[in-house]
């Protein structure tokens, strides 16, 4: 086989192709930003820049990151000091610009005119969605739910799960009990490694709540545990830890006025294996309205 002896066949793409780098940095020139380089090596640039936004008196500070693949791929784009209603990763703060479907990014596009461009999009999206023109936000943007949901997978216990009824509406009370079917799940890295289902919601004085969900047929080593349940909205978070402190916190709040109700759904964490159920409005379709149920486990080994 012949030796590749073109030159730049495995270095960073702005080194290939120069003239391409050279367009990048002068399109921002053109929009009058000037962007400062936080990172540049093994492919990745990022840089950060102050946009700005037509009736702000501040510029929203952006961190634009450059695929190793550029200009194949799409770049990321950051907005770590905002926190927007939608539109934007509650974790890592990166926008939403373009819906995941493929052939949404133009590599003949110059970054600088995509942000321009895109980013009015979504603030338009946003501002029509605050005015409660849900017509107008329905025409400018993907119509298809945001959940809050997914964003807490990091936080998720190594090869442990926990299966609810999604279609499943919020319970109207503060909290409650669980009823669960548990069974061990194999798992080379974790030895207490389970799946579970959540077939029955109920009140802390174990009224159902809502159907019951689960299975046909259940594994024979499964066992009924019963967990606790509280209803607030969390912030976005990794930290499992942090979960299980903010439900209980919340969990005491309540207990000022409902004493001996959370009593109740505070003494099944006295076994040697718990679940804290935190469940949240949550848009499971696209629209105004969040009027499903999210979740959010953590469970709790003695």
């Amino acid at each position: 086989m012949a030796k590749h002896n073109q030159a730049g066949a495995d270095q960073d793409w702005w080194r290939i192709w120069p003239e391409v780098f050279d367009d990048e940095l002068a399109a921002f020139t053109r929009l009058g930003i000037e962007p400062r380089t936080i990172h540049k090596g093994n492919g990745i640039l990022i840089l950060e820049t102050d946009w700005p936004v037509v009736g702000r008196s501040e510029a929203m500070l952006l961190r634009i990151g450059y695929s190793p693949l550029h200009p194949f791929f799409r770049p990321a784009v950051a907005a770590p000091n905002e926190s927007l209603e939608r539109h934007q990763n509650p974790l890592s703060r990166e926008l939403c610009l373009l819906t995941q479907e493929s052939g949404q990014w133009d590599s003949n596009q110059l970054v600088a005119d995509f942000i321009q461009e895109r980013l009015d999009h979504l603030l338009r999206v946003l501002e029509a969605r605050k005015e409660a023109r849900w017509a107008d936000a329905a025409k400018l943007e993907e119509q298809a739910a945001d959940p809050l949901m997914p964003y807490f997978a990091p936080a998720s216990e190594d090869d442990s799960v926990v299966l609810f009824d999604g279609q499943a509406a919020l319970p109207p009370a503060q909290h409650g009990l669980l009823e669960v079917v548990c069974s061990a799940r194999y798992s080379r890295t974790n030895d207490a490694a389970f799946e579970g289902v959540l077939r029955q919601v109920k009140t802390s004085n174990g009224a159902a709540i809502g159907k019951w969900f689960g299975f046909r047929t259940e594994p024979k080593d499964a066992q009924i545990l019963t967990g606790r349940w509280v209803k607030f909205t969390p912030p976005a978070t990794t930290d499992a830890r942090e979960l299980l402190r903010l439900a209980e916190a919340e969990l005491a709040r309540q207990a000022v006025m409902q004493p001996s109700s959370v009593r109740k759904v505070n003494e099944v964490t006295h076994g040697s294996l718990s679940i804290t159920g935190i469940v949240f409005p949550e848009e499971i379709k696209y629209g105004p309205q969040k009027n499903g149920a999210g979740c959010s486990w953590s469970p709790g080994v003695r």
